[in-house]
């Protein structure tokens, strides 16, 4: 199967590889982007024998003979990309095929679908690579993972490809901005994840109404189709799942996107199924949380409590708009102390993740957004949740911003800096912050704050645009979260997006 390279202004910082040659296996997931197959990557030949798995060779091959640049490059890396999930850890061997020599080892623990990875390439690879192809094949897992081969719409970049640098071109700040605005317009940030899908569409949706640049908003209604649309109900699916005709709602945890879908269409029939789900799982207490885990976390306060506000906004419901104000409320008597914020707390009290830092940003953009939606509500009907919300935001900001490093982020543990800057949290703080000084709540020195975030955002940025040095989601314990491992990940460049509308940047 060939492919080309896509059409864009950017095209030249990309090499494609224009064939493959892969075990025959089928793949067993369900949605891939349009355009796209996926193909195999299974274990090395000995244990490719005693697994007994069938397939047309070792390792999968990648060839470049058509695609050779034609102006002089600097090879920077390889990428693949994951067609569905992977619940565990494995090690992708890159290698050239016939002179058998190791390019790279993609180390890759709990991967999303259509998450990115990539490893340097050595200068003295690239002949043998554009002669030999690369070949790659397992070192660490037993099972067959799966990469995304093909030529999608406007995300082409999913594809095998090696990331080049004319050496004519010149990788400003202001050009990396332009790349990466282009990818979150496109497929490349969408998320079939709810949660990090919600990231993206507030991004954009902030960029629209902050610019009026309708690209923005289309961008918007594309993902919101794909959202709505995505009813496959596996555990992997996003939008509203459909059972016997009838939309129901989803987990606490992935509603986010029904608040920008509340702006667009308040009315639509996934709506009232959610306000029903909120309903049927409200606890003594006014909080929601999912039932099958009894477990509440910080990340309600942003997927459950700032949607219910949206909602509330929307369709000028009172019940909603204190409904929304409890998610804050409910969480701070949980997950609130005296030393920071804990992600979550079980029904034995036990609590965990103390000072994550994507911790602090859902709980201060969770805050910070129900506030802003209900601002208008507040002043009809003062209301003494509002005030103590309000009070909240406002202490937790202090206490956040007080844990900013000199680089303008915060650790990964925004406590304990030996865990490294997290791109990731630290977007979400700084676009909590900044909204906070834009609609009235923070002083305006918080703004100097969230300025000097982005300014370390920016280093965080790939030559091409994607955001990197964002840890990876949370499934691999606290163990992982400190060892020091960061990823490209599409729902930071979300975060990063609510940012800089915030901060009024032109990207």
């Amino acid at each position: 199967m060939g492919t080309s390279n896509m059409e864009l202004p950017w095209r030249r910082l990309y090499l494609f590889a224009d064939a493959v040659d892969a075990p025959g296996l089928h793949f067993p997931g369900l949605q891939i982007p349009s355009g796209f197959q996926a193909v195999a990557v299974v274990p090395a030949p000995d244990e490719l024998a005693r697994l007994q798995i069938p397939g047309t060779g070792p390792a999968t091959r990648f060839f470049f003979a058509g695609a050779t640049p034609r102006e002089p490059v600097r090879v920077q890396t390889l990428r693949i990309t994951f067609a569905s999930n992977i619940k565990g850890e494995v090690e992708v061997e890159a290698f050239l095929p016939e002179s058998k020599r190791r390019i790279g080892l993609f180390d890759v623990r709990y991967a999303y679908s259509k998450q990115m990875f990539e490893i340097a390439v050595d200068p003295g690879m690239v002949d043998g690579i554009y002669r030999e192809g690369i070949g790659l094949r397992l070192t660490k897992g037993t099972e067959a993972v799966w990469i995304l081969w093909g030529e999608g719409k406007d995300c082409s970049v999913f594809a095998p490809h090696l990331l080049v640098l004319p050496e004519t071109e010149d990788f400003t700040s202001k050009n990396r901005l332009a790349l990466f605005n282009h990818h979150l317009k496109s497929q490349v940030c969408y998320h079939r994840s709810g949660w990090m899908e919600g990231c993206v569409l507030d991004g954009l949706y902030d960029l629209y109404r902050q610019t009026e640049d309708i690209t923005y908003l289309h961008a918007v209604k594309n993902h919101l189709q794909q959202f709505l649309a995505d009813n496959s109900g596996s555990e992997e699916h996003s939008g509203p799942r459909v059972q016997n005709g009838k939309i129901v709602a989803d987990v606490t945890e992935r509603t986010l996107p029904y608040a920008v879908l509340a702006r667009i269409e308040p009315d639509h029939p996934a709506i009232g199924a959610l306000i029903e789900h909120w309903y049927a799982d409200k606890r003594e207490d006014g909080s929601v949380y999912d039932r099958e885990t009894d477990t509440i976390t910080g990340e309600g306060v942003y997927t459950a409590g700032y949607p219910m506000a949206a909602i509330a906004a929307a369709l000028d419901r009172d019940d909603l708009a204190e409904l929304a104000l409890r998610q804050l409320l409910s969480r701070k008597e949980r997950l609130a102390a005296e030393a920071g914020i804990y992600l979550r707390a079980d029904v034995q009290g036990q609590r965990t993740y103390l000072n994550w830092a994507r911790a602090w940003a859902w709980y201060l953009l969770g805050a910070a957004r129900i506030l802003i939606e209900l601002k208008d509500w507040s002043l009809k009907s003062p209301n003494l949740y509002y005030e103590e919300a309000a009070k909240e935001f406002v202490r937790a900001a202090v206490i956040a911003a007080s844990m900013q490093q000199e680089d303008g982020l915060w650790a990964v543990f925004t406590d304990d800096p030996v865990t490294g800057a997290e791109a990731g949290g630290s977007a979400g703080i700084a676009a909590a912050l900044a909204l906070g000084v834009r609609y009235g709540f923070l002083e305006e020195a918080f703004r100097s704050k969230a300025e000097t975030a982005w300014d370390g955002l920016l280093l965080h940025l790939t030559p091409d645009g994607l955001l990197g040095g964002v840890s990876q989601t949370n499934q691999g314990g606290e163990e992982l979260q400190r060892s020091g491992y960061r990823v490209l990940f599409q729902m930071g460049m979300g975060l990063m997006a609510q940012l800089g509308a915030a901060l009024g940047k032109s990207l």
